[in-house]
């Protein structure tokens, strides 16, 4: 049986390291303005299915079953606060919005317990394992439920982009939560989860059949700035062309750092991109 296991674990990594490939060979994709936010969430994910194939193989095929277990289990909580970390840093990137800057301390102090019951796995009983696991699993649900709250008035209700979002979100939690309810005896004997390669397929099958949705490419055209920007923006955009950070433009214009902020926020929104690489582009495209 775990050598089922671990064919399946094979076939899932084999289909991520083929979706990675395709993706990043697409050069329309690649100039996607959310690709690199999304290869971090991807990369982290993709180590975590190979650390959980290796220990699989370790176990099936040479001695030391209890330590890959140890290895495996605490590395889920580690795992769960990071993606949490990530998928919240991305979505704020995609949607042009603060709410990543609003919920940092939260997700570092998440981070910190994701650690700390990571090392809490290593001492407490095989029988408080999945206490410490769903534990992770419940931070990582508040941290995404408050993401999608803060979010709201930035989403556009049509956009299928967040729907797909959704969808893959929901997926990969409630499988894994379903084998943990009706299979718990099965996990603890095979000592890993079957539905974490399952997960990993799934979505891979997703991001591949909706990648022209999921990955938008910036199409950047002449852009008349004064139009669309007050005379304050523009001046900001004046010292973000020249280079400046934030606290130089706002010692120059005598403004706070976090007025600076608002304003590239709105900025951003106004030309539809993402950081100051596109407003630079954008403002070499408007002359």
């Amino acid at each position: 049986m775990t050598h089922l296991y671990f064919a399946f674990y094979g076939f899932s990594l084999l289909s991520g390291f083929m979706l990675l490939g395709a993706l990043t060979s697409d050069n329309d994709i690649r100039k996607s303005r959310n690709i690199n936010s999304f290869l971090q969430v991807y990369f982290t994910v993709g180590a975590f299915v190979l650390l959980a194939a290796s220990c699989l193989y370790i176990k099936v095929n040479m001695a030391g079953g209890q330590i890959t277990d140890l290895v495996f289990f605490s590395s889920i909580p580690v795992f769960l606060t990071s993606l949490a970390f990530l998928i919240v840093k991305h979505e704020s990137s995609v949607l042009n919005a603060l709410v990543f800057i609003q919920l940092r301390p939260w997700l570092l102090l998440s981070m910190f317990a994701g650690l700390t019951l990571s090392g809490l796995i290593w001492t407490l009983p095989d029988r408080l394992y999945f206490a410490c696991i769903l534990t992770s699993i419940a931070i990582l649900m508040v941290i995404l439920v408050t993401n999608h709250l803060l979010l709201r008035k930035h989403k556009n209700a049509t956009d299928k982009n967040h729907k797909i979002s959704s969808i893959m979100t929901v997926q990969s939690l409630l499988i894994p939560m379903l084998e943990l309810v009706f299979w718990q005896e099965q996990l603890a004997v095979i000592g890993m989860s079957f539905s974490m390669p399952l997960v990993y397929v799934i979505n891979n099958l997703l991001l591949w059949h909706f990648r022209d949705i999921l990955f938008p490419v910036d199409k950047i055209s002449k852009i008349d700035l004064p139009i669309l920007l007050t005379l304050k923006e523009q001046e900001i955009v004046q010292g973000v062309v020249k280079g400046l950070s934030n606290k130089e433009i706002s010692d120059q214009l005598h403004i706070s750092p976090s007025t600076v902020k608002n304003h590239l926020y709105s900025i951003y929104k106004k030309l539809n991109i993402t950081n100051r690489v596109a407003l630079m582009a954008a403002v070499m495209a408007s002359r």
